[in-house]
Parts: structure tokens; sequence; C-alpha cells
């Protein structure tokens, strides 16, 4: 069964949400798989998620394409790049509803 990974906003004492990797955390350094890449991918920016990736990551739709196919290993630490993500987008979603 694939790994889900769900953004969860927090309530905090600052006004800035925070976010949370569903039940499966990663820690610093770890290798994403090309089944977890597609699972945040498709978490992030829904079905066609590899170009708004790439762009997001700053790396060609290609690297992308080989790297979820497996045809080239993640590199270590996007998992750190892909959290910074996920809080970026957590914030510019929480800051787009009105309150």
């Amino acid at each position: 069964m694939p790994k889900k990974y769900q953004f969860i906003i927090q309530s905090t004492t600052s006004q800035m949400p925070q976010m949370c990797w569903g039940r499966y955390r990663h820690v610093a350094g770890d290798r994403v798989s090309p089944t977890d890449l597609a699972s945040i991918g498709a978490a992030l920016y829904g079905p066609r998620w590899q170009t708004e990736l790439a762009r997001a990551l700053g790396v060609s739709d290609r690297t992308i394409r080989r790297w979820s196919s497996g045809a080239t290993a993640i590199p270590v630490g996007t998992i750190d790049r892909l959290r910074d993500i996920g809080r970026n987008r957590l914030v510019d979603v929480a800051t787009a509803i009105p309150t």
C-alpha cells in the first residue's frame, strides 16, 4: 500500500499554521522513493503535478520523469525541499482563505 501524504493545518499559538506529513514522517537526509514523489507531487499540485513540481524544485520536467520512473535516483535532501514547498503552499492557501 503506498504511503499517503496529507497536509494538516494545526492550530498554534502563532497566527501561522503548521504543516504535518500525515502519519509518515521522514527525517532529514532521507531519500524519497519514486512512489513517494508521485504521492507528494499529486498532493501538492494535483494530477498534472510533474511540471509544477519541476518548476518549484528548479529542475527540468525530464528530471522529474526520470525520478518518478526510477531511472535516476532522487537526490538525498529532496524531502527537505519538498517540505519547504509544502509549507509555502500551505501558507499560500491559508492566507488566501478569508477569515
